[in-house]
């Protein structure tokens, strides 16, 4: 998939916190450094996104998008 923004991340999916409406996705980008993003949990189901998951972040100038490629 191409993206127009620059700024990218790749990471890993380390852990998911599950709420009712919202899901906190720690997602680890290098072995010191991790992003916490805020989700709504119907997104989290249509991606399907699992611990251990490769995402990458899109950091955009009003936005974070997350990518997940299907295998």
């Amino acid at each position: 998939m191409k993206v127009s923004a620059r700024n990218t991340l790749m990471g890993i999916v380390k852990d998911l916190d599950i709420g009712d409406i919202r899901v906190e996705v720690s997602i680890e980008v290098t072995e010191s450094s991790e992003i916490k993003i805020l989700i709504p949990t119907n997104v989290l189901n249509k991606l399907n996104i699992r611990s251990g998951d490769d995402l990458e972040v899109v950091i955009d100038s009003r936005s974070i998008v997350l990518v997940k490629e299907n295998k």
